[in-house]
């Protein structure tokens, strides 16, 4: 595929030879917007390849990826369930088929912000950007915390990277989790190129949040003050921040159900 910069090079040749010729060139017609409401991301439901058959395999178009200062997680696994299976999502699931990703995360040695997530790239759902006026949804559930002794807090929600200006940036929508007994020490902390925006917490009792649909454009223009931008890719994630690689290990395990980024109406 030619680059956007060979093709726009091409127009402006053609251009030039069309106004030679005394005929007024004009730009080809912007692509029309998707319909309001289209979903941007493949999967998002999790329903592919079908958890009633897969019990426990990943959904597709979702990989597994490790996530800040973790290397090599002693076991780390994204799978699917439903209500049916080993492993049914806690009760409550507003997922109409009760599907559900149940992401575990048995931490290695090493301390710090890390996690694992299921991530999804351009290369799946191709080109987003601030034009897409999309808007961001999920919804997600706290099963197994880990303990303050050994992380400073824990939490899970929506990883969004994405470039502007081919700099790196990266959003993250993250709920708090309740620790199994007292306070996590801290909150997660702001960099200059990766921002979080902290929703409600969630609960040892496995109760389920969901996040009402948000304009990610205003979103990150509310941390980043500026509103032009093109995702790399999205993922859910279990995050913390482990102070302490031993027993009784900062392992996460949580759920997490209908992910979304939906096309918006085009600007008027």
């Amino acid at each position: 595929m030619p680059s956007f910069r060979a093709a726009g090079a091409a127009l402006c040749a053609v251009a030039s030879v069309v106004a030679l010729s005394g005929t007024v060139a004009h730009a080809a017609p912007a692509p029309a917007l998707p319909a309001a409401g289209k979903p941007l991301l493949d999967n998002g439901t999790f329903a592919k390849p079908g958890p009633a058959k897969n019990e426990g395999v990943a959904p597709k178009n979702w990989t597994l990826v490790d996530l800040g200062a973790e290397t090599k997680p002693y076991k780390a696994t994204i799978g699917v369930y439903n209500a049916r299976g080993i492993y049914p999502p806690p009760a409550g699931n507003p997922n109409k088929s009760d599907i559900a990703d149940d992401v575990f995360y048995e931490s290695g040695t090493a301390t710090g912000v890390e996690g694992i997530g299921g991530e999804q790239t351009s290369a799946q759902f191709g080109s987003i950007t601030q034009a897409n006026n999309p808007t961001v949804s999920y919804a997600n559930a706290q099963y197994a915390a880990p303990g303050t002794s050994v992380s400073a807090w824990a939490g899970s929600g929506l990883e969004i990277n994405f470039n502007d200006n081919s700099k790196p940036y990266t959003l993250i929508f993250l709920n708090p989790w309740t620790p199994p007994a007292g306070t996590y020490a801290s909150a997660p902390a702001d960099t200059a190129t990766t921002k979080y925006i902290v929703g409600p917490a969630l609960s040892a009792t496995k109760a389920w949040n969901t996040m009402a649909p948000v304009s990610l454009t205003a979103s990150v223009k509310s941390v980043f003050h500026f509103s032009r931008y093109t995702l790399t890719s999205v993922a859910f994630i279990d995050l913390e921040d482990a102070t302490n690689a031993g027993s009784p290990y900062p392992n996460m395990n949580g759920y997490v159900a209908d992910v979304a980024i939906d096309e918006g109406p085009a600007s008027s």
